[in-house]
């Protein structure tokens, strides 16, 4: 990943610009235009910048390498760096906010937790609350991992809401990505080795080791399932809603450890 300690500092100003057209350009999908800038903060602030000031701030922002501009006299959109630096300064409140009240657990139809019913209805059911590719890797058996040479098994869902995305009009785009994702061993090292810490991470663009994923952010977070650790995770484009996705997969992380608590205190209630 980018290291934010080899980045330029930005000015409250320019930090405070930085946000509102990454956010912009989360919503629109466009590249964004110093005027649509200069229009925010008149509407938010009454005007505190001036137009000249935001070109000049947009320009300073591109040439640090946090934004670029795909056409000579379009608006800019956020590189890959300018996304780190939203992710690193403006997310840290969102880590610890789960919205816990999104879907009832028994939406899970009672299925085993240990279960690849379970697994992988936890897929489905992550992708239908984020809208993004949504990825279970759920501890394997004794017998599979014996049989498969993995710890892991790798349950996916909802790859059609990034292909509905414009970054992947690109028919070769397409290819690669399916072709990954169908590699499960390749994307399950991908993701050990992202939870390498045992934590949230948030990875963006380039920062993905596999050229598949240059164009995503995958954000994914250790979950407790027994006394084994699994890991769920959202893949989307970098433009991606990052709170609304990190409360979601917050959520998903605390229904998987509460239900196999639940089990784990009825089998002792009976041993």
């Amino acid at each position: 990943m980018l290291s934010y300690a080899a980045m330029c500092a930005l000015s409250t100003r320019q930090q405070s610009i930085l946000n509102r057209v990454i956010e912009t350009h989360i919503e629109t999908m466009l590249p964004v235009g110093s005027k649509a800038i200069t229009a925010i903060f008149q509407e938010l602030y009454r005007g505190s910048y001036s137009s000249a000031t935001i070109r000049n701030e947009m320009m300073i922002l591109e040439g640090q390498g946090y934004l670029t501009h795909p056409h000579t006299s379009a608006g800019r959109i956020p590189t890959d760096r300018g996304y780190r630096y939203y992710v690193d300064q403006t997310l840290e409140d969102t880590r610890s906010k789960p919205n816990n009240d999104l879907i009832p657990e028994e939406s899970l139809g009672g299925l085993m937790p240990a279960s690849v019913f379970f697994a992988d209805r936890i897929s489905q059911i992550l992708s239908q609350l984020t809208k993004q590719i949504s990825v279970m890797l759920a501890p394997a058996p004794d017998a599979n991992a014996q049989a498969s040479g993995s710890e892991y098994q790798l349950f996916f869902s909802g790859a059609s809401y990034v292909l509905d995305q414009p970054e992947f009009r690109n028919a070769r785009k397409i290819k690669a990505l399916i072709e990954f994702l169908e590699e499960k061993r390749q994307f399950t090292d991908w993701m050990v080795e992202c939870q390498s810490e045992n934590k949230v991470c948030i990875t963006i663009g380039a920062e993905n080791k596999p050229r598949a994923l240059h164009d995503l952010a995958m954000i994914s977070m250790p979950v407790l399932m027994g006394d084994r650790v699994g890991i769920i995770a959202v893949l989307g484009p970098k433009r991606m809603r990052y709170p609304n996705s990190i409360q979601r997969l917050g959520y998903m992380k605390s229904v998987i450890e509460e239900i196999w608590d639940k089990k784990k205190r009825e089998f002792l209630k009976y041993e």
